[in-house]
């Protein structure tokens, strides 16, 4: 737009900063996020098959159009008490490079694209457990929201099955 000979230019086009997209999701009290590109699909609770032998952070088997996921527990990763799955329970279906599985959280609270400038690396005093599969952290709405890293968290799967 042309006002007096100046030319007016949002700011937000002036100083585009480079933005990463987040799903956020909860466990617990506490927030959480996966990069979008790394969730492949989102489904409600559905029912879980257990499967004999499997470690305590593996809920089991889903069956979902076609397609047989296991499920994983973060707060047993994560050193948190168990709790039941609520209506709002959902299973995220996790894909980064070979590793592919459904992850349990206790609700979905957005999808959002979050500057780089406001992503800060993981605080010290996050529990090991969670600071081992955490990439940084920023503030959400009213809330603090931790990364985690879908590649550190199946190397993390991995070290815990050997």
């Amino acid at each position: 737009m042309l006002i007096y000979g100046v030319i007016m230019i949002d700011q937000d086009e002036l100083f585009d900063e480079e933005k990463e997209s987040f799903l956020i999701f909860n466990l617990e009290n506490s927030s959480y996020a996966f990069h979008s590109a790394d969730v492949n699909k989102v489904h409600p609770q559905v029912p879980v098959t257990f499967i004999p032998g499997c470690p305590d952070y593996v809920l089991g088997i889903i069956h979902i159009r076609g397609d047989i996921e296991s499920v994983i527990n973060l707060r047993t990763i994560f050193g948190l008490k168990n709790s039941k799955t609520k209506k709002t329970s959902r299973i995220l279906i996790v894909e980064k490079d070979s590793f592919k599985t459904g992850i349990l959280v206790d609700s979905i609270e957005d999808i959002a694209d979050i500057p780089v400038s406001q992503i800060s690396p993981v605080m010290s005093t996050l529990p090991d457990r969670i600071k081992a599969v955490a990439k940084g952290e920023f503030d959400f709405k009213d809330h603090h929201t931790i990364i985690i890293d879908a590649t550190a968290l199946a190397q993390q799967i991995s070290k815990v099955r050997s």
